[in-house]
């Protein structure tokens, strides 16, 4: 049996070819006399004896040609309907192909599995409606590329890639790493510690092999690509086998990149794996002393960021003095010098302006993006603190109106919808990662609640917004996200913000409860969101505290009270039954509800939360009977987040 370009597609060495759809009986020639059938899925119909000579048709498998010409070498001048041109030797047959023998080949177990995958995939286009063979074509090619990946002797050298993970499968998570490409369809496949991802769009496929390693207990995963290889996506036969019933992301967002768009190549991704991630910018005093930049509202430095991805790109973060988000470029070139480094940073591939981030061979520890210094995180210079909430955030004038404020967050609104159409940064796609209850593919954000507060003098307001869940089951969330605006003396300035805050609701939307916002300090707030849940026959509510203080982003959530609230309508008696409903039982009715109260704390800014409860509940997990209870719980401030510090019985 001949090895065939379908086989060798894996490999980045076949003949790419566009498989045709229905029928796949041979085509009739016009000459009469000796005939060469077609064996691959498909061929290319060429002007000259060579691979890169133009493609004049695409015969399909089992097309009878007619030879013009004897054999030169690897090529065979033919014609095939009313096409003439040169087809690869190995690809053309005495006898027109079986198809119970390619299916037999394919379903064999003890062939080699290049051989079985090459079979499966000119059976399938054979048969392109046997839906069975496609599902084997699809899996025999995820084992042809972890076979291919044990053999590999000279895997890649690029930087490891790291992100959180919070889904119990692994899978998923590298599958989300193939993610932020417009239009482009993914299927990922483990196995043990290795992965294979494809990823097409209508022009190629790529694929990937690695290995990753998955730390269940931090819920990180760590990915290292070890080989990548491409082909033209021609193959209809071949795609429907890897992306059935898998749907295309991002496909009308312009601003997300195309698929091997700011990929890098190999000596690039060495040079950039060998400089640090992060630089710290700096300030230069009246006397040249350094100092590093402290943002006031967030107390971190103001940071430059490289991180890269499964697709070979790298993107520079930048935070700007004044900003509520970070600047994010591609680098679209990394270089040696004769005076370093050099990084070219665009916005996208139509930046006509690229910045350049030089790093000077002679001091490593410092770089410089136009007139702006950094310098690696050593520790090695005082923190220069800037006070919060100056700067050059998106203003509005007049009063406070949410369409303005949702037009500073996402850069438009539209009045007619009550809402705007976003994408995600690389970064928040990240963060978006880790946020088990919510997914969309599109994303539509719209105002949900606004509350006041005031920080001494000064009057602020916290703006949430909501983007729903493309699903809308039980357990489906929407996106919360927000910022803080300013007061100024004719209107408002987005101050901080965050459009990945948290995800919350039920049904793919954001709660309906109310959020309660007060000061925290000398500069801060808490906002406290209750969230209610209905898991018939159980209904509970929960306490969501969100803060500009002490949390990872600039707004974050800061801690979760679990179920200040619950009843069980199985046992509880209720206003009005259904004639079916069943009797209420009081000796196993939990019912119990909750008042909060925020209280200063000398120790601590943000202030303690204290929940005081009231009700019936389990006397204990075992039992069905119920006991009344009446208990007070204090929540602290600690480490970044709210625990649980006393719980107190209140006497009946």
């Amino acid at each position: 049996m001949l090895s065939l370009a379908a086989t060798l597609a894996i490999t980045a060495c076949r003949e790419d070819a566009k498989a045709g759809a229905g029928d796949a009986a041979a085509e009739a020639p016009r000459d009469t006399g000796p005939r060469l059938y077609v064996l691959g899925s498909s061929i290319h119909l060429r002007k000259l004896p060579s691979s890169e000579a133009e493609s004049l048709a695409e015969p399909r498998i089992g097309t009878a040609c007619v030879p013009l010409e004897a054999a030169q070498g690897k090529w065979r001048k033919v014609r095939c309907g009313d096409k003439e041109g040169f087809a690869s030797v190995s690809l053309l047959g005495p006898e027109a192909p079986s198809l119970e023998k390619l299916k037999a080949e394919a379903y064999d177990s003890h062939l080699e599995l290049a051989r079985r995958h090459d079979s499966a995939l000119r059976a399938a286009s054979l048969a392109p409606e046997d839906v069975g063979l496609r599902k084997a074509l699809g899996e025999l090619f995820f084992e042809r590329n972890f076979e291919l990946l044990a053999g590999l002797k000279k895997p890649l050298k690029g930087p490891k890639l790291e992100s959180p993970c919070s889904s119990n499968d692994a899978t998923e998570c590298i599958l989300e790493s193939a993610g932020f490409v417009r239009g482009v369809k993914r299927r990922a496949v483990t196995k043990g510690q290795s992965f294979v991802v494809a990823v097409g769009d209508a022009e190629q496929v790529v694929v990937y092999r690695g290995r990753f390693q998955y730390d269940k207990k931090r819920q990180w995963l760590t990915e290292e690509v070890q080989e990548r290889t491409r082909f033209e996506s021609t193959d209809s036969v071949l795609k429907q086998a890897l992306f059935s019933g898998i749907e295309a992301i991002d496909t009308d967002d312009t601003s997300v990149p195309r698929l091997g768009q700011f990929a890098l190549d190999a000596s690039a991704q060495v040079l950039l794996g060998k400089l640090p991630p992060a630089w710290e910018l700096l300030k230069r005093s009246e006397g040249g002393a350094h100092a590093v930049r402290i943002n006031g509202c967030n107390q971190r430095p103001y940071l430059l960021q490289l991180s890269s991805d499964l697709h070979g790109r790298w993107l520079a973060e930048i935070d700007r003095p004044g900003a509520p988000f970070p600047e994010e470029r591609w680098v679209t070139a990394a270089s040696r010098t004769a005076h370093g480094t050099r990084l070219t940073l665009a916005k996208s591939a139509e930046d006509a302006t690229p910045q350049v981030f030089e790093i000077p061979e002679k001091d490593a520890t410092h770089a410089s993006l136009g007139d702006a210094l950094y310098s690696v995180q050593q520790g090695k210079y005082p923190d220069a603190r800037e006070p919060c909430g100056g700067g050059e955030g998106p203003t509005f004038s007049g009063e406070f109106l949410p369409e303005k404020a949702m037009a500073a967050l996402y850069g438009s609104f539209d009045a007619a919808t009550g809402s705007i159409r976003w994408a995600p940064s690389g970064t928040e796609r990240l963060r978006i990662q880790r946020l088990d209850g919510f997914w969309a593919s599109r994303f539509q954000a719209r105002p949900w609640k606004w509350g006041s507060y005031r920080e001494g003098e000064q009057e602020k307001m916290l703006f949430l917004t909501e983007t729903p869940s493309a699903q809308a089951s039980h357990s489906a969330e929407a996106l919360i996200g927000g910022g803080v605006f300013a007061r100024t003396e004719d209107g408002w300035r987005l101050e901080r913000a965050n459009r990945v805050i948290t995800a919350s609701g039920q049904f793919g939307v954001a709660p309906l409860h109310d959020i309660s916002v007060q000061a925290a300090g000398a500069r801060g707030f808490i906002a406290v969101m209750t969230v209610g849940y209905a898991y018939p026959p159980e209904v509970w509510e929960n306490l969501e505290l969100l803060s500009d203080l002490g949390g990872q982003e600039s707004i974050d959530v800061v801690g979760t009270i679990t179920k200040v609230k619950e009843t069980d309508a199985l046992y509880c008696p209720a206003p009005e039954l259904e004639e079916d409903a069943p009797t209420p039982d009081a000796t196993r009715c939990v019912s119990y509800d909750s008042e909060w109260k925020l209280v200063p704390n000398p120790d601590s800014s943000p202030p303690d939360l204290v929940v005081t409860t009231k009700g019936t509940r389990k006397k204990d997990e075992e039992s069905e009977e119920v006991e009344p209870f009446h208990e007070v719980r204090t929540f602290a401030f600690r480490s970044g987040g709210y625990t649980l510090t006393s719980r107190k019985d209140v006497p009946r």
